[in-house]
């Protein structure tokens, strides 16, 4: 069981690698037959009982949001708005 939740912990991770990759991905996995027909057919339902869930369980998968560009300036402040100290990191 701990080698689908870490497979599962890297989908969140690192998102969905694409149809042929999650197969591969998958059948590479030392997991029952039972288990990799069910990740396969990413069957939600089937999945937990497998694993041994004594409650529901829930997976959710959502893209990271948008992180700014390093190369992003601060924005002003607003004219109402005091300036804030900031620090900088020599490098």
């Amino acid at each position: 069981m701990t080698h689908v939740v870490a497979f599962l912990e890297s989908l969140g991770r690192h998102g969905d690698p694409g149809p042929d990759a999650y197969a591969a991905a998958v059948a590479a996995l030392d997991a029952a037959p039972q288990v990799r027909e069910a990740l396969l057919r990413r069957d939600t339902a089937r999945l937990p009982q497998l694993l041994g869930a004594a409650e529901p369980v829930c997976f959710i998968l959502a893209p990271a949001e948008d992180a700014p560009a390093q190369d992003d300036k601060p924005a002003e402040p607003e004219p109402d708005e005091k300036p804030q100290a900031r620090r900088y990191a020599a490098r």
